[in-house]
Parts: structure tokens; sequence; C-alpha cells
């Protein structure tokens, strides 16, 4: 039986879920501890799922004193709080001991069991609400429903109008409750692409959003910022982290992402898989290249190594932001080379169709073979030395 969640602070309030379940919403106190805790975090620049500004209001409208029964707004307010809740639970993993321990689950469940209420509208609330819980699910490892939330998500993005791009303020203190709004709308789209092109890849699923149908238009100041290293001092929790003029660093690298749309595109899409082999094997060079060159777009700090025997040497001075950022990048890239070169398979038997001389065929198969190979052993090398630097966060 699902425990009820205790909490020390007061008011709580019961929130009734369409399943029956009854969860305890925390006390206001407690909503805006979490809040705030995660806006003076390293999170809110890889996982920017809330605004500051725009949550307070959710949290206002949550909390809203209410004789009759709650309106529709106040409910998805509570469920997006919780939502909230369960997945700052599971990122934090134990480690905000000023704030009383919760039972997340119960705060999911209670929020999943209100999506279909969530499915006939799309508001920045819900598409919040989705993608928090898509987030907490993946976390966790629950792969199924989590591509189902994701489902979810890139559809409501799109109904906002996330996937077009629109130039604001640079100064947060300038801009309209409108823009902030789109800008944030902008954020979880971008969150929504790179979990949509990452799955599309790890399950050979067609992805549910399509750059035919995207502004790539990067976030203003994404190049310029995006490998900055941290100020002297700040750790994974600062205030400097709240300055809101950062740009997020998100769960992913934007150009690798557009990348593995293409990579999928060329070589793994059904009409890829009827594709001849002398095709699949320009696909490869092409994708081989425009990888190349992405990877030494990066900063040396950061930069993934084309072989790793030694990660941990590399690792040892770098801060934790930057070891972090180093160790994820490392991994997409070998995961992506091995991706890209092991299509490579499929041109092992001979077609009479391929415009190829045979020695350069075989030369091409042989490459992306060994390259796939020393990618993977690079993986392992590169996980075996860096496990213990893993963050809870860091996932991939």
């Amino acid at each position: 039986m699902r425990q009820k969640v205790q909490l020390s602070d007061s008011p709580q309030i019961p929130v009734q879920g369409a399943n029956g379940d009854l969860c305890v919403l925390p006390s206001r106190g407690i909503a805006k501890a979490f809040l705030d805790a995660f806006h003076q975090s390293f999170l809110r620049l890889v996982f920017p799922v809330v605004d500051y500004t725009l949550f307070q209001e959710t949290i206002a409208a949550a909390y809203e004193a209410s004789d009759d029964k709650a309106s529709l707004r106040q409910t998805t307010a509570k469920v997006c709080v919780l939502a909230f809740i369960s997945l700052a639970g599971v990122l934090f993993h134990g480690k905000l001991s000023f704030l009383p321990t919760m039972d997340w689950d119960a705060c999911y469940h209670a929020a999943r069991s209100f999506l279909p209420n969530m499915l006939d509208e799309a508001t920045v609330e819900n598409l919040q609400t989705v993608l928090m819980l898509y987030l907490r699910q993946r976390y966790i490892g629950h792969s199924d429903s989590s591509v189902i939330l994701l489902s979810i998500a890139c559809r409501m993005a799109f109904m906002l109008g996330g996937n077009t791009y629109t130039k604001t303020k640079s100064s947060s203190n300038e801009i309209t409750h409108q823009e902030r709004q789109a800008h944030h709308i902008r954020l979880l789209f971008w969150n929504c692409y790179i979990f949509d092109k990452d799955i599309a890849l790890r399950t050979g699923q067609a992805p549910f959003i399509s750059d035919m149908h995207c502004d790539l238009t990067l976030p203003e100041g994404y190049i310029e910022t995006q490998f900055i290293p941290p100020l002297p001092g700040h750790h994974v929790s600062s205030s400097y982290y709240a300055d809101e003029s950062l740009v997020p660093f998100l769960p992913g690298e934007l150009r690798l992402s557009m990348l593995k749309h293409k990579t999928y595109e060329l070589l793994y899409s059904t009409q890829a898989l009827a594709k001849p082999d002398s095709e699949i094997i320009r696909a490869i060079l092409e994708l081989d290249d425009e990888l190349e060159c992405w990877r030494l777009s990066i900063p040396k700090v950061v930069r993934p190594a084309l072989s790793v025997s030694d990660a941990k040497k590399a690792l040892s001075d770098l801060p934790i932001q930057h070891r972090m950022q180093n160790i994820a990048l490392h991994l997409e890239y070998h995961h992506l080379v091995v991706t890209i070169h092991r299509a490579g398979a499929r041109c092992i038997a001979d077609d009479p169709e391929v415009h190829l001389h045979a020695d350069e065929r075989h030369t091409v198969i042989n490459s992306s073979i060994a390259l796939c190979l020393e990618a993977s052993r690079s993986t392992l090398f590169y996980l075996h030395a860096v496990i213990d630097d893993l963050a809870g966060e860091v996932f991939w």
C-alpha cells in the first residue's frame, strides 16, 4: 500500500487523484523551498523545466484559498507542483537535508493520474507537467512509459509554438510576461527535441519531431557560453546559478542532437533501410565527416577524445560541472560513432548495384567495423574510469 506523504510543515493540502488515491500536497512554504533550491542549483541549467517567475505563479494558483470545488486552473497547478516535487526528489536524491523526506512515488502517481484531464488543452503548465513526469520516469529507468509521456510533450510543444523561434530581449528584467512565457516554451521544446532524437537512435523508432517543421535557430548566446567554465568556488548549488542571464546547457548538445536526427534519417529510417549499399556507405562517410567537424568545434577542455584509455587522469583537474559535461559528451560522442558505423555491417554482402570498386568498398566497411569496436572499447574504458564521478542527473 502506498504511504501518505509525511510532512512536518503545515497546512497540507490533500489532493484526490483521478484514480481515487490520496496524496498530500506539501505546504506552500515547502513547495517554494524546493523551487528555490532548484533555481540555485546547476540542475536548473541542465533541465530548464520550470521558469522561476512563472512557476511562482503556478504555486500561487495551487495554494489559492477556495471554498468550493477547485477550478480546473487550480487543479492543473496542483498537479504541476506535484510533478515538480516528484522530479526534484529523485534529482536531488536526499541532498536537500533541510527539507522533509517525502514519498516521491506518491507525488508522481497522483500527478500521473490526472494525465487524461490534461489532454484537453495544451498549456505551459500542462507541458511542464508531462515533461517532468517523463524526466522522472526516464531517470528511474521506466523507458516504455516515459516514451509515451514524451510523445504527448512533443505534441504540446508544437501546439504552443515551441518549434518556432522568436527573439527575446537579452535582459530578463526587461522582458514582458508574454516574452518570458514564449522563451520558456522554447526551452521546453528543446528539452523535447533532445530526448526525442536520443530515443529514436536508441530504439530504432521514428522520432516524434520532424526537423522539416522546426526552426532550429540555436538559443541566443548558446555557442559562446555553452562551454564556459563556472566561476571559481562554485559547486553544484550556488546563488550564481540563479542568474537568469545564464544560457541553459540543456540535457544534451543541440548540434549533436541535430546530427542524431540526420543519422536516423540517412541510415535507420524506413527509406534508409531500402537504400542500396552505395548510398549507405556515402551516408556513413558524410556523417562521419560532420561528426568530426562537431568534435573539433568543442573546446579542448571537454572535447571528446577519438580513443580513450585513461579517462580518470583527464578528468582529475576539472571542476565538477566540466567533469559532468566531459563525461556526457564522451559517452554521447562514442555512442554516435558506433551508431553511424554499425550501419556498415549491412553492406558486407556483395551488391551488384554498388558503384564502388571492391577494394574501396571493403576498405570503407572494414574501417567502419574497426571504428565501431574502438568506440565501444573507449566507452567501456571511460565508464570504468569515471563511474565514481557520474552524478545522478547525468544519464545517457
